[in-house]
């Protein structure tokens, strides 16, 4: 047998490299199967923070209730923390 040169024997084990991982990936279940891959959204929870009660609050609630149709659940301060500049139930 001949001796190749060492260009085209390189050549040669990269196909059969490149044949041998066609067969592997052919051989390999398909991933689509698998419903742990499929993408579900079930919540989504928008928040604005407006910083204060009043005017501020109120159209906040207004721009998120014609953003989700939905009526906004207010959440108000249990502690007065001053370092925070809030107060109880605010």
């Amino acid at each position: 047998a001949q001796a190749r040169p060492p260009a085209l024997a390189a050549t040669l084990t990269e196909r059969g490299a490149a044949r041998a991982v066609a067969v592997a990936h052919a051989a390999m279940p398909d991933k689509s199967d698998n419903p742990m891959r499929q993408i579900k959204v079930e919540k989504l929870t928008l928040n604005i923070s407006v910083g204060e009660s009043g005017d501020r609050l109120t159209r906040a609630a207004k721009v998120l209730e014609q953003l989700t149709e939905q009526q906004p659940v207010f959440t108000k301060c249990r502690l007065t923390i001053r370092s925070f500049g809030v107060r109880r139930n605010e």
